[in-house]
């Protein structure tokens, strides 16, 4: 009788173990799928944000330009050259010459 209780256990233990064999033969491929697709995804990722990187430095970059036209903008000496140019105003000590056509 205990020898028939071994061989029972013996095949029980056989049992289990092709049950955790075909579960790590369905488990371990999983697993690997899903980790090459996140590197995949991190990899792209990666790319994105070294173009937003990229696009954030222009931007700043831009930023600065437009800060400095604002400052220029606000100058009285360009007000000065808008009026001069485009309005024809001079200051009330200037001569002005007009070339005859």
């Amino acid at each position: 009788m205990a020898r028939a209780r071994k061989e029972k256990q013996q095949k029980q233990r056989s049992k289990a173990l092709w049950i955790v064999a075909i579960f790590m033969l369905l488990f371990i491929p999983a697993v690997v799928f899903q980790v090459v697709h996140q590197m995949g995804t991190l990899a792209q990722l990666r790319q994105e944000e070294t173009a937003l990187k990229s696009q954030l430095a222009q931007e700043q970059e831009r930023s600065v330009e437009l800060e400095n036209q604002k400052a220029y903008y606000s100058s009285d000496s360009y007000i000065e050259e808008v009026a001069r140019e485009q309005l024809g105003l001079v200051k009330p000590d200037e001569v002005v010459f007009k070339e005859q056509e």
